[in-house]
């Protein structure tokens, strides 16, 4: 695919990601696992503002066992930002890590990724930040 078009992607991406940071599939939910693989290419097209805004929905919408909702808006919800499945999947709670750790080789942020931290989940609050050596 050449360079124009994927970042033609990248921008249909961030036009339908929600205020809130959000981004929905074409029916309207969310879930984590997609949500952060699409963070993950914004911040490769070079879109950190919409990525970022991504993260941070992930951060405000993680529960307090540290797992996010399967799935949030879309036909089973009342509204976009209402929970349409309480169900969990293990995996989110890696995936979250995984795409924070993308953003710090794609920007080489390390605040952000001090930041993002402590969302990697309950079970690794006493672990320390990847890389001592950054």
């Amino acid at each position: 695919m050449p360079p124009a078009d994927v970042l033609q992607t990248a921008r249909s991406i961030a036009a339908v990601q929600r205020p809130d940071g959000a981004i929905p599939w074409p029916d309207g939910h969310v879930d984590p696992w997609d949500h952060v693989e699409c963070a993950m290419a914004l911040s490769a097209c070079g879109l950190t503002t919409p990525a970022r805004l991504a993260y941070q929905w992930m951060r405000v919408t993680q529960r307090s066992d540290g797992s996010w909702p399967r799935t949030t808006g879309g036909p089973d919800a009342d509204r976009p930002e209402a929970v349409a499945d309480h169900a969990a999947e293990s995996h989110h709670a890696a995936y979250i890590a995984v795409g924070a750790w993308h953003e710090y080789l794609v920007t080489r942020d390390r605040k952000f990724t001090e930041r993002m931290w402590p969302q990697f989940g309950p079970g690794w609050t006493n672990c320390r930040p990847p890389c001592a050596k950054w």
